[in-house]
């Protein structure tokens, strides 16, 4: 969690600018650019809460360790980036079908 949030601020401020200056005369590409930004950082955050209730709930109602929490916790964000990460690929492939 720290590793995300460190340096989070100076980070929004460079893409909010690289936004701007990449897509300055498209207005539409930027106000697109600026929504899938904004909901980036709401995702991210939500992450971060995520990580940080479900470790004081396992510390507080199991008998689980610090060691053990953060391994289940890290092995839930994994998976569910994989199977994030699957979704694309797959319509990738079935774009691929339809286009032949």
């Amino acid at each position: 969690k720290q590793y995300i949030l460190n340096g989070w601020e100076d980070l929004k401020i460079q893409i909010r600018a690289e936004i701007g200056s990449t897509l300055d005369e498209c207005l539409e590409a930027r106000t697109l650019a600026h929504d899938m930004h904004k909901q980036s950082q709401v995702f991210i955050t939500e992450l971060c809460n995520f990580i940080s209730t479900s470790f004081h709930e396992l510390i507080s109602t199991s008998e689980a360790t610090e060691e053990e929490s953060w391994e289940l916790i890290s092995s839930l964000i994994k998976k569910t980036f994989e199977e994030i990460s699957r979704v694309p690929a797959q319509a990738t492939c079935a774009i691929t079908e339809i286009i032949r």
